[in-house]
């Protein structure tokens, strides 16, 4: 019974110290932030927005999406007013204008494969309505049909 409990006690201290671990500050594990196109799987919309990443294991997950080695997936963020972060714009890069939407990325939550319909929409859309968005979606994205298409150089949204 005492290995038992010697066992559960050590796995659990294994588990606490991965969830410790797993996203490191940017300053802490010397990964600055790297920029991504976030676009349509199946244009319909034609637009796109930017998404700021700066965890090493969001990063890892973005790039292998990119190069068709992880499966496609949704991203789910925080969003708020304002065009960027002061390091950069939030842009649609695929539309023809590039325009500057008026919300920006405030903070990334996680990779999911289905979100709740209620937070499903487009760049778009999400401008036309943005007061709305924040006040009844409390700030939530996670577009169905947008994932990680390409990194962006942080040139292109100056």
């Amino acid at each position: 019974m005492r290995k038992i409990y010697l066992l559960l006690t050590l796995s659990m201290i294994v588990v606490l110290l991965q969830i410790h671990c797993k996203k490191l500050p940017a300053e802490e594990s010397g990964i600055s932030t790297v920029y991504y196109l976030v676009s349509e799987i199946v244009p319909n919309h034609y637009d796109s927005y930017i998404l700021p990443l700066t965890g090493s294991d969001d990063i890892l997950i973005a790039d292998r999406i990119i190069d068709g080695s992880e499966r496609i997936k949704i991203i789910v963020a925080e969003i708020d007013k304002g065009s960027g972060d002061g390091v950069y714009l939030n842009k649609d890069l695929v539309g023809p204008d590039n325009r500057i939407w008026s919300w920006h990325i405030l903070k990334f939550e996680n990779f999911a494969d289905v979100t709740a319909e209620i937070y499903d929409g487009w760049p778009g859309y999400l401008e036309e309505n943005l007061d709305n968005w924040l006040i009844t979606k409390d700030g939530i994205i996670g577009f169905w049909n947008y994932t990680i298409i390409r990194r962006v150089d942080i040139s292109e949204l100056q």
